[in-house]
C-alpha cells in the first residue's frame, strides 16, 4: 500500500493507533518508506503519518456485512454480499434467489481492494 491510499483511509477516518489485531501497525510519510514500529519524518521534519492498516483490520472495519474477496486474472476483488430476491428486496434467511455484488472495488492486492471498500462505505 502506497502513502496516497494510506492518507486516505486516514482522512476517511481510520483507526491510526494500535489495535488489539495489530500491537505494531506499520506507518508511512510522503515520499519515504514504511517503518515498523515508528513514525518517519517527512523532507520538511514534520511527522504528518498514515497507518498501514493489516488486511485483518481493513476486514473488520468495513462492518458486519458479509465481506466477500476473489481473484480475477491478475486483479483482486473485494465486495459485500447482499443476498436477495427478484424484486430486490434484501433477505435475511436461507432462501435466496440472486447474490448482488455492487459494492465492490478492484485492486492489485487483497489488501488494496478492501482498502478501497472502505473509503467506498465511508465517503464523508
Amino acid at each position: 500500500m502506497d502513502y496516497k491510499l494510506a492518507k486516505q483511509l486516514k482522512d476517511a477516518g481510520f483507526p491510526q493507533k494500535p489495535t488489539k489485531l495489530n500491537k505494531y501497525p506499520l506507518y508511512c510519510a510522503e515520499m519515504s518508506m514504511p517503518w515498523k514500529y515508528g513514525v518517519n519524518k517527512t523532507p520538511e521534519g514534520t511527522s504528518e503519518y498514515s497507518k498501514i492498516p493489516t488486511l485483518s483490520e481493513l476486514i473488520e472495519a468495513c462492518g458486519k456485512e458479509t465481506l466477500v474477496l476473489w481473484q480475477y486474472n491478475k486483479n483482486w476483488f473485494a465486495g459485500l454480499r447482499r443476498i436477495m430476491n427478484s424484486k430486490g428486496k434484501v433477505l435475511t434467511d436461507t432462501h435466496t434467489l440472486i447474490i448482488d455484488y455492487e459494492d465492490y472495488e478492484i485492486g492489485e492486492s487483497k489488501d488494496i481492494a478492501v482498502a478501497k471498500l472502505y473509503l467506498k462505505l465511508n465517503k464523508k
